[in-house]
């Protein structure tokens, strides 16, 4: 079996890159070691939400004090609230939760084993945990929690800032196992949560090092032919690197999502998520990144490689869909119908055609003349490669598939155990990156798979979210944690 890519250089690299936003932040000077739990984002926006499905945000890192290198990274079921290490031995207190949304709040205790990576949840029952702290007397067999109330019912919003303060004694805290600590010892007086603040932490993380920035996962990535690399990602609209590997310019943006270069590779579209939940799109130049024109809001982006394009509103009414020249003027509207989010981003990589999905997983095709043509279902939202006549996508049964054109007919089918965050060709190989953290290099004209790779950075994992091929045996992957792995 070939060998897999090799990380050559790794673009916006910084320390504490692992946990994307900190959360919560716990230094342990005794044993030289930094603990840091964050969120590296969700896997959905406005226009798409197809690979957030199985994808696990919350994480915990563990580094060397002197050096900052990541020495361990674990990902939890909810987010991390408080973080405390043991005065005396080789433990780790993480406090997780969070609020369902409409009744109850969920979260958990975690003790890490230091030495074996060993993760104890000692709680019989599910409770969010917003603080954990040692008391360092008594030789640290105490150890206080401050709990969110089980619901909402008894005390209302005021739920979000009030709960429970106990106080679990245990002799030997590396001895606790699984679900052993009970509802009854978890009772004790009403009052003001001890919260850990977003600010916080990060200030906390600041002060640990000058060289630590926040990065969001990098939705889009391109290769333009002087050498330069685009990217977009949460909190800047479009940046651009160049060749020598230093940011020439960046667009500071609410969150930039998807990408399309213009042929003349002069300027750029970039649709921008704002906090409103709607899209705008941005057109910048590539010399500098001066904004050029904006459309807003309006909606997500389908794209020909000859520029042609397309902006499909993103609204649960039908409106009508604007077709545009390469030039930015206007040709004409074209109604596709369908109201779901779900349908509209169906980016498709190399295309020759403004190919569209209405529901229920149904592809068309949009003519020069605006005329709407059906081509085949089973398709879903998410990315998609045009190889010379076929569609390879994403299809409804967690499958990718190599689609003749216009008839749809199956050339090939591979099931895949994850959702689909990125599709690229590049020659004879097609890269599937999937929201695990896997890369996966498969035949684009058989669908035999040749490779499967577990992407990661200084030895610790990361996944892919956007892909893009410069040349043969080269990759470009935007990583959810905000770097840019150049790979070949």
């Amino acid at each position: 079996m070939p060998q897999p890519l090799a990380v050559q250089r790794v673009l916006g690299d910084r320390p504490f890159a692992e946990i994307g936003e900190p959360r919560a932040v716990a230094v342990d000077e005794n044993r030289g070691l930094i603990a840091i739990g964050g969120q590296l984002g969700w896997l959905h926006w406005v226009g798409a939400y197809t690979a957030h499905e199985g994808w696990a945000p919350h994480v915990l890192g563990i580094y060397d004090r002197p050096s900052l290198r990541c020495r361990m990274l674990l990902h939890t079921e909810w987010p991390i609230r408080s973080l405390d290490f043991h005065p005396r031995q080789p433990l780790l207190a993480i406090g997780t939760g969070s609020y369902d949304g409409g009744w109850h709040f969920y979260g958990e205790v975690l003790l890490l084993h230091l030495d074996t990576g060993e993760l104890v949840s000692p709680l019989a029952d599910s409770r969010e945990v917003r603080r954990v702290r040692w008391r360092t007397w008594r030789h640290g067999r105490v150890l206080d929690l401050a709990l969110a109330p089980p619901d909402d019912w008894e005390y209302g919003n005021d739920a979000m800032r009030i709960g429970y303060d106990a106080m679990v004694v245990r002799d030997d805290w590396l001895a606790v196992q699984d679900n052993e600590i009970a509802d009854h010892e978890l009772d004790g007086p009403l009052r003001d949560s001890d919260i850990v603040t977003s600010e916080q932490a990060r200030a906390a993380v600041e002060a640990l090092s000058t060289q630590w920035s926040y990065r969001g996962p990098v939705w889009a990535v391109e290769h333009l032919h002087d050498g330069r690399i685009l990217a977009t990602m949460d909190g800047a609209g479009l940046e651009c690197w160049l060749p020598t590997g230093e940011l020439a310019w960046s667009v500071v943006e609410e969150s930039g999502r998807q990408l399309v270069v213009a042929a003349d590779r002069e300027s750029a579209l970039v649709a921008i998520q704002t906090p409103e939940l709607t899209i705008d799109i941005a057109r910048h130049s590539l010399r500098d990144g001066e904004l050029m024109d904006r459309f807003n809001p309006v909606g997500v982006v389908t794209a020909r490689a000859d520029g042609v394009f397309a902006l499909r509103p993103v609204a649960w009414e039908a409106q009508p869909t604007t077709v545009f020249r390469a030039d930015g003027t206007e040709i004409g509207q074209v109604a596709l119908g369908g109201f779901q989010l779900a349908s509209y981003s169906f980016p498709v990589r190399h295309a020759s055609a403004l190919y569209f999905l209405r529901e229920p997983g149904e592809v068309v095709v949009v003519g020069d003349d605006l005329a709407v043509r059906r081509l085949f279902d089973g398709a879903e939202a998410g990315p998609a490669v045009e190889v010379g006549n076929s569609l390879v996508c994403c299809c409804l049964d967690s499958t990718v598939m190599r689609r003749r054109l216009p008839d749809g007919e199956i050339v090939w089918r591979l099931e895949v155990d994850r959702r689909v965050t990125a599709l690229e060709v590049d020659g004879s190989m097609l890269y599937v990156a999937l929201n695990s953290g896997a890369l996966l290099g498969v035949n684009v004209d058989t669908g035999e798979l040749r490779w499967r790779q577990e992407l990661s950075v200084h030895g610790q994992p990361t996944t892919g979210l956007s892909l893009a091929s410069p040349q043969p045996g080269r990759l470009l992957i935007g990583t959810t944690d905000g770097r840019i792995l150049d790979c070949s």
